[in-house]
């Protein structure tokens, strides 16, 4: 005859670790996500600075953009989808909420000029340079 001594509460401390885990590894998500969204690329062209980010799922009417003594700033809402009241969920990696990110632009701008536009998720925001701000060739003379 064999007998097994178990601990009766290890199922119960596999799952308080499981849980454990799980939470760590959503707090990761959220605190990396709400640094980083919009995710962007900055490109310096001769005329302008582009920037473009992407803003999946946000409307244009939820976006705001201000640019003010040499600093872009993009802010917004992302609305939560909707769902019927009894759904549960099961996994979070979007980010929903108020999000804002502000960029310092180390040109001088022509602000009366800026424009954007958003297509499929892509936020494009161009900054013209100023005329100071413009590169130029210089003569070189013997």
């Amino acid at each position: 005859m064999f007998f097994t001594v178990s601990n009766p509460f290890e199922e119960i401390n596999a799952m308080r670790r499981e849980m454990e885990d799980i939470f760590k590894r959503s707090q990761r998500v959220f605190t990396h996500q709400g640094r980083n969204f919009p995710l962007i690329n900055i490109y310096n062209q001769p005329e302008e600075i582009r920037v473009v980010a992407e803003v999946p799922g946000v409307a244009k009417e939820d976006l705001q953009i201000s640019f003010s003594h040499g600093e872009l700033k993009i802010s917004g809402q992302r609305q939560s989808p909707n769902l019927p009241e009894k759904s549960l969920q099961i996994r979070a990696e979007r980010q929903t909420g108020s999000f804002e990110k502000n960029l310092r632009i180390p040109f001088e701008v022509n602000a009366d000029k800026l424009h954007a536009e958003l297509h499929n998720g892509i936020l494009q925001i161009g900054l013209p340079k100023a005329e100071s701000a413009r590169a130029r060739q210089i003569v070189i003379n013997a």
